[in-house]
């Protein structure tokens, strides 16, 4: 797992007030019970704050899963 990947899920359990142990690089909306689409609006804002970046909204409906929220952010901050 990369740091950028590390850094994502530990914004992701605190978004969703789950621990970090819970998730896995596969944790997606639907795979993670917490990870419903209201929270995932709660998640960009998270995400977007963590990182500096600002996501539009086509990014953020794509951004479901770890391994996609990791490709989005690594586009915006390299």
């Amino acid at each position: 797992m990369t740091e950028l990947q590390s850094k994502i899920l530990d914004v992701i359990a605190e978004t969703l007030m789950i621990d970090t142990d819970d998730l896995s690089h596969d944790a997606a909306m639907g795979v993670v019970p917490e990870w419903t689409s209201f929270a995932h609006l709660s998640l960009m804002a998270a995400i977007e704050e963590a990182f500096g970046i600002e996501l539009s909204m086509d990014e953020m409906s794509k951004a479901t899963s770890l391994e996609t929220l990791t490709a989005t952010v690594h586009a915006k901050v390299g």
